[in-house]
């Protein structure tokens, strides 16, 4: 559906990501925060939620088992800085 607002495929993965965070499901968890983050604009995160996506994306690479490739991952958590 190509006339859907960016931001309600933002809140869905951001509900998404809320769900398998706590399902301590972390595949799952890292590929819905990468797609939040994919259709959230960087200017609608403050620093402290762009610090807390990195933590708890760092985390879910670090404890699943089928993650491999890090690198938007790091790319996004530069943002930060």
């Amino acid at each position: 559906m190509s006339d859907v607002d960016p931001k309600v495929y933002a809140y869905l993965a951001d509900i998404y990501a809320q769900y398998y965070r706590r399902r301590d499901d972390y595949e799952n968890y890292y590929r819905s925060g990468l797609q939040f983050l994919a259709y959230t604009p960087d200017s609608d995160l403050d620093r402290d939620q762009k610090l807390q996506w990195s933590t708890r994306l760092g985390m879910a690479v670090l404890l699943g088992k089928k993650i491999f490739n890090i690198a938007e991952l790091v790319s996004s958590a530069l943002s930060v800085l």
